[in-house]
């Protein structure tokens, strides 16, 4: 005799337990198409990588090879500037045709250099940092202050490092690279660059190429420093914004006011190259050498061809300024200029 099937029990009916979970009946099958996909930890790195936006990885790719390039070219700046006769003696002879601007911009120059100091870099860093957490945004306040710091101490450890030869070709002192004055100005500009807000990072990227520019000029005109020595200071600072700025997503304002100001410090590049390619090749700058009471050797030398001091002054000052220029374009584009929300700060 058949027994009568036993009710089932409704599995649409059954409570849940605490976790969420059916607290009888067969589990889901995995192939349910209403079962969720588990995502273990190990696949989370890769997914998280997946959800960037389109170009991250080539930003990041851009920023690696821009501090390799800077750590590049301060190697072979150290090694021909300051190493070889021929680098000190055009080294200095440029430092003197520079100098020769002098009594134009002496009053300007003289509140620039007095504004480099260590009591200067902490009341900037304060400033960098206010600017950063005001946005709610520590971790830049942190990466910022961490570039201004970095930098100077980098540039204080190279100087000592370097013991500069007495090869003949110029006045023997103790080596002066890089120029600290210039590292302070060129890092306080990418801090405030990186911790701007998107609506006025550019405009801080043209006011912290002016202000290193400006103060570049300003130390070589003394006689302070040398070409190179500023040249390697904005470098060591740039070195260090690309390495710490982060590689950001967000709206943006400026992308052709940047891109103009990449534009032009490209061209200063190539039309202070030409200028070097056009005069120095023919020169033979060690002869020149002729140390006085009041310059550094090669004062003969910049009163013989004043149109040639000019464009080899012209050269020296649009070098450092596309240098300086170009530095400071790099760290701005680690911002994107895409769309984004408007919750975005």
């Amino acid at each position: 005799m058949a027994m009568p099937d036993e009710p089932r029990p409704d599995v649409r009916q059954m409570p849940e337990d605490g976790a969420g979970q059916r607290a009888a009946g067969p589990p889901a099958s995995s192939t349910s198409p209403s079962a969720p996909d588990q995502i273990g930890p190990s696949s989370r790195p890769a997914q998280q990588w997946a959800a960037r936006p389109d170009g991250y990885s080539a930003r990041l790719f851009r920023r690696i090879v821009s501090a390799v390039v800077y750590i590049v070219v301060i190697v072979v700046t150290i090694r021909g500037a300051v190493f070889t006769a021929v680098g000190q003696a055009w080294d200095t002879a440029l430092m003197e045709t520079l100098a020769t601007w002098r009594p134009t911009v002496a009053p300007v120059g003289r509140i620039l250099v007095h504004l480099a100091s260590w009591q200067a870099v902490v009341v900037m860093c304060v400033v960098v940092a206010a600017v950063a957490i005001a946005r709610r945004r520590w971790h830049l306040a942190v990466r910022a202050v961490i570039v201004v710091v970095a930098a100077n101490l980098t540039t204080q450890l190279v100087k000592l490092l370097i013991v500069r030869p007495d090869l003949g070709s110029s006045i023997h002192i103790a080596n002066s690279l890089p120029s600290g004055h210039t590292t302070f100005a060129a890092s306080i500009a990418l801090a405030l660059v990186i911790v701007a807000p998107r609506w006025v990072r550019t405009p801080a990227a043209y006011v912290g190429w002016i202000w290193t520019t400006l103060m570049a000029m300003t130390v070589i005109m003394y006689g302070w420093h040398r070409p190179s020595d500023v040249l390697v200071a904005v470098l060591v600072a740039g070195t260090w914004a690309q390495l710490l700025a982060p590689v950001e997503h967000r709206r943006r304002h400026g992308v052709m006011a940047r891109r103009m100001l990449s534009f032009f410090c490209g061209c200063a590049i190539i039309f202070a190259l030409l200028i070097a390619w056009y005069f120095m090749p023919n020169v033979d700058i060690v002869s020149h050498f002729a140390p006085g009471a009041w310059d550094m050797g090669y004062a003969q030398f910049v009163a013989s061809d004043p149109a040639r001091t000019r464009w080899l002054a012209l050269a020296v000052m649009f070098m450092l300024s596309g240098v300086a220029g170009a530095v400071m374009c790099e760290v701005d584009r680690l911002s994107w200029a895409q769309p984004q929300s408007r919750n975005s700060r």
